[in-house]
């Protein structure tokens, strides 16, 4: 074992703080992720690990199940008070090796919001999602241990704070989860989970190494929802009260309310209508420069009711310079949707003929209908209820609005 690094990180685990209950896991919490775990794992014998243990709540749970486990923890006062504490190493949990042993990795660890985001160059530069940056939240650090602790095949079960889950600045670490495994599901715990700490907190489940083709959501409102959440997921069942449904994630928000909050279940899912739905792109600092002549570039502010007007701002890109990004190049009959923008955001208009191989920006969602589906009918629902309520939402759930059944026959440009 490592040394840790004392200061800060002793301060993510002080007695005081697990003592007073603040971010300690309610059992019933606990026991839920580790019966989540079996209802994914056909293994008989697996083996666990805490790596920020605590007094040991995630041991009990597993022991009630049969589950070997073992736990890290950096403070020897909390450890000497578990009854599992021949089974605690005393040590920093982000240092802990063997890794890529354990079948279940699941725990509750600090939050920065609590205590402040980790600093340390050789810590940080120990993780990917560390490497490069002045600071990380610790429990971002500890998501990427947890993973790196579990064999292939192997299942991760970590509470998070929500901004995780949906935070734009966080991104990054949503492409980095969907890189290195399946997200089996997220479920949302009750807003009253821990005592005096004023934080929204999710469970992420996530198996290494595979894919998954729908996730599981959840929302909890209170613990006692959490035994038909589970059996909603064993049953793979969506439910209402409580919440619960089946999605495909990408890197845009895993968190479950966004998918909620759609409410309404009559029609067509957006997507059925899409060949494919992608975002513009751009380039900023010294690599942003337009041209006076060439490509046609395309911003939310040429998107209007009536159509895309490049008079409003007329910009163009040289070919071959890189703000001429392959992806970013719509063809004609692309309903372009503008995703953000003051006096911008919720537009849509239909990519004519002579706009073919334009480059649509950043702000814009770029979506293509399927042979038979009139682009301008799906231009035109962008401007109707329910559409307009969800136009701040993220792709993966705006591509789950539903819409009325289209016309038979195309209207074509």
């Amino acid at each position: 074992m490592r040394k840790a690094f004392p200061e800060q990180r002793q301060n993510h685990f002080s007695r005081r703080e697990k003592v007073l209950g603040q971010f300690m896991t309610p059992p019933s919490v606990a026991r839920f992720m580790v019966r989540f775990f079996q209802s994914t794992f056909d293994q008989q014998q697996a083996i666990a690990c805490d790596p920020a243990c605590g007094e040991g709540v995630f041991l009990i749970a597993l022991e009630e199940a049969g589950i070997s486990g073992v736990g890290i923890d950096i403070d020897p006062l909390v450890v000497e008070g578990s009854r599992f504490k021949d089974r605690i190493t005393i040590g920093d949990g982000l240092l802990f090796q063997p890794e890529e042993t354990f079948d279940l990795v699941i725990g509750n660890p600090p939050f920065s919001s609590k205590y402040g985001r980790v600093s340390d160059r050789n810590l940080l530069d120990r993780f990917v999602l560390g490497r490069g940056r002045k600071s990380q939240a610790i429990e971002i650090l500890f998501l990427e241990k947890f993973v790196r602790l579990a064999k292939p095949g192997g299942v991760i079960g970590i509470i998070l704070p929500e901004g995780i889950f949906a935070s734009l600045g966080l991104v990054y670490v949503r492409k980095w989860v969907l890189s290195v495994g399946g997200v089996l599901g997220v479920v949302s715990l009750p807003g009253n989970l821990f005592s005096r700490a004023n934080v929204s907190v999710s469970v992420l489940f996530l198996k290494k190494g595979e894919a998954v083709q729908e996730s599981f959501l959840g929302i909890a409102d209170e613990t006692d929802d959490l035994e038909q959440l589970l059996s909603d997921y064993q049953e793979r069942r969506c439910g209402v009260k409580p919440w619960s449904g089946f999605a495909i994630l990408d890197e845009s928000t895993f968190l479950p309310r966004h998918f909620r909050d759609l409410g309404h279940t009559d029609g067509v899912p957006l997507w059925q209508f899409l060949s494919e739905a992608r975002s513009g792109a751009t380039r900023y600092g010294k690599e942003r420069r337009f041209a006076g002549e060439g490509i046609p570039y395309i911003g939310a502010i040429n998107i209007t009711e009536s159509g895309i007007d490049l008079g409003k701002r007329r910009l163009f890109v040289e070919p071959g310079s890189p703000m001429d990004i392959p992806g970013a190049r719509v063809k004609a009959r692309d309903v372009l949707f503008v995703r953000v923008g003051a006096g911008c955001i919720g537009r849509a208009a239909v990519v004519p003929q002579e706009l073919e191989g334009a480059i649509a920006d950043d702000w814009i969602y770029i979506l293509r209908p399927k042979p038979g589906v009139s682009p301008k009918w799906l231009a035109d629902q962008f401007y109707t209820e329910p559409v307009r309520r969800f136009i701040a939402i993220p792709k993966s759930v705006l591509l789950r609005t539903r819409l009325p059944e289209p016309p038979e026959i195309e209207v074509r440009l």
